[in-house]
């Protein structure tokens, strides 16, 4: 290679401000052309740029050899002809003189050291030995090396050394590896002798302590299992302490804040304890601690726990009960719950017999039939919260008119509807023009509901998101919202929206309800039918009161939307960063 070379490639790279350009590319496609072995002269051009220790994906070592991986492309009979054995050893050795493992990756790629990938362990296992797994991963990847590598080896010192997007990278497309991953990081957790064990053995210098934090591990595990789509199963330790965290959690909100119904706190204490026999003794052993004896023992029959894993005291509990006590308390599972006390909480306008579960394809027809003749829809959602590891996935999606509410239980229709049918109630409803769509904090639940339809094509259209467009009107008019009543801290979001427009709030008290049980119980499906009609409520609420003050809520509405249209178009001037302390907050919209 001319000595040349190099030093007029980098004249070119900084006339050009350091990026690639016309003039740099055809001098370097030139000087390919010219030399005896393009893939010899391709890495010493790459190991002579005078950034080819800085690790850096626009660097020009970087650009020399994609600009060589398209130039050679094209060339495919250079391959057999030039590229050798000791050319390709060369290549390796030679890149990982630095760190970028973007570089690296590329080198493997351009000089196909994956079809002797064997070639090349003795190189991976002495990068292991002086602890570089940056190099050694990314070497592994590219030539599908895993099988050669225990977890120990490569894939745990990632994780311990904060490797994340590396390891994500190690195990992308391993089904196998990433179970073996996620259960060696279960085994992990609240074991600190393990965890000294292991840090001790592979020797691992800089490993955080924080890393091993309960929740910090919690959350890579709960992240992963949801990312690789894996069951909760896998991950014992973690699932028994964030079900005993959520269980702790139900039992002070009940005992504390009083925040649920009845029915609603049981089902989700029955959710969060599941079948395992040490919460279940634990459960009762806090219930019993609050004196509370009588919950303690209907959990303990209606869980099945065995009687000789009841304590004492609820066993002689039981005893002076009776028998028909003890009935009663089976009973009082099956028991649905009174309506809302009217006077206190806004109650549901149209009759029960108004409000229709939707789970055939034939009422899902039905249903779409009957509101494309509205050109007004209520749209909510809900989904049973997550206790344990479990990602949140729809359960009901409420469509809401002036004469009924359509319930979609949507568990049922994923099941035994095709695209078709999805297709249809985008078409029909939620991407139609002639209908205004009113949702509370509504983004999150169409964004799972499109997941559920596999429709990635079909997009929510004419929507108003109550939430925000209330805080525009009382920002811009606020005798439009005007409170019926003086304000009430005790509510938020949506039950707020309602108590200043309506008079009255919402009963929460079934908001985190099991919404996957079904039948659902009467006062779910009140509660559900209710949170999407009171859409349409308010905004016939506020369609009067914008008459009263001769103007229209329509136009008020395409102000708004005309307003937010702008705001997305509007270019954005990009300044230098200040590193600078700000005092301010970004408030964020209670969704119900």
């Amino acid at each position: 290679m001319d000595p040349s070379w190099p030093v007029n490639l980098e004249a070119l790279w900084v006339s050009g401000r350091n990026k690639k350009s016309e003039p740099f590319v055809k001098v370097l496609t030139t000087y390919l052309d010219k030399a005896p072995n393009c893939f010899e002269c391709a890495i010493a051009l790459m190991r002579a740029a005078s950034d080819f220790h800085k690790n850096r994906p626009t660097a020009q070592s970087y650009t020399i050899m994609s600009v060589f991986y398209e130039w050679v492309s094209e060339r495919q009979e250079l391959y057999p002809a030039l590229l050798t054995r000791e050319i390709k050893r060369h290549a390796l050795q030679t890149v990982l003189k630095q760190t970028n493992t973007s570089l690296i990756d590329l080198v493997c790629r351009v000089y196909r050291l994956d079809e002797n990938a064997q070639d090349y362990m003795d190189v991976v296992q002495d990068l292991l030995l002086r602890q570089h797994f940056n190099e050694a991963s990314t070497i592994v990847v590219r030539l599908k090396l895993h099988d050669y590598f225990t977890l120990e080896e490569i894939a745990i010192p990632l994780f311990l050394l904060d490797k994340i997007g590396l390891l994500e990278n190690y195990m992308a497309g391993l089904p196998e590896l990433q179970k073996e991953v996620i259960v060696y990081m279960d085994s992990l957790y609240n074991d600190a002798n393990r965890i000294d064990n292991l840090i001790y053995n592979l020797n691992l210098k800089m490993v955080s302590r924080d890393k091993f934090h309960p929740k910090t591990l919690a959350k890579v595990i709960s992240r992963l299992l949801k990312q690789y789509n894996l069951p909760v199963e896998l991950c014992p330790n973690v699932q028994y302490s964030r079900s005993k965290s959520a269980m702790k959690y139900l039992i002070h909100k009940k005992y504390n804040e009083n925040d649920y119904s009845e029915a609603s706190w049981r089902e989700m204490i029955c959710e969060a304890v599941g079948p395992n026999c040490s919460l279940q003794k634990e459960l009762i052993n806090d219930l019993m601690w609050m004196n509370d004896y009588e919950n303690a023992l209907s959990f303990a029959l209606k869980l099945g726990l065995p009687e000789h894993h009841w304590p004492n005291y609820l066993r002689d509990y039981k005893e002076r009960c009776g028998v028909r006590k003890v009935q009663e308390l089976m009973r009082s599972w099956n028991i649905n719950e009174d309506q809302d006390d009217p006077s206190k909480f806004l109650s549901l306008r149209i009759d029960l017999s108004d409000v229709h579960m939707v789970d055939t394809p034939d009422g899902f027809a039905h249903c779409i039939e009957v509101l494309k003749d509205y050109d007004v829809v209520g749209v909510d959602a809900e989904w049973k919260p997550t206790m344990g590891l479990a990602p949140s996935r729809l359960s009901l999606v409420q469509l809401a008119v002036w004469d009924g509410v359509y319930v979609l239980d949507i568990l049922k229709l994923s099941e035994v509807l095709g695209e078709s049918h999805w297709r249809q109630l985008y078409t029909e409803i939620l991407s139609s023009d002639d209908i205004l769509k009113l949702g509370y904090g509504i983004v999150e639940d169409l964004k799972l509901l499109s997941e559920v339809a596999k429709c990635p094509s079909a997009k929510a259209r004419n929507f108003i998101d109550l939430c925000s467009f209330s805080e525009k009107l009382r920002q811009k008019h606020p005798s439009l919202m005007k409170p019926v009543i003086p304000k009430d801290r005790e509510h938020k979001g949506l039950s707020e929206l309602t108590r200043t427009l309506l008079g009255l709030p919402l009963n929460k008290d079934e908001q985190c309800s099991d919404w996957e049980n079904r039948p659902l119980r009467s006062s779910q499906m009140r509660y559900a039918a209710l949170d999407a009609f009171c859409l349409l409520q308010v905004y016939e609420e506020l369609f009067k009161r914008a008459e009263g003050e001769d103007m229209n809520l329509r136009e008020l509405i395409q102000e708004v939307r005309d307003s937010e249209a702008v705001r997305r178009d509007k270019p954005r001037k990009y300044k230098p960063q200040v590193h600078r302390r700000s005092n301010g907050y970004t408030a964020n919209c209670s969704r119900k």
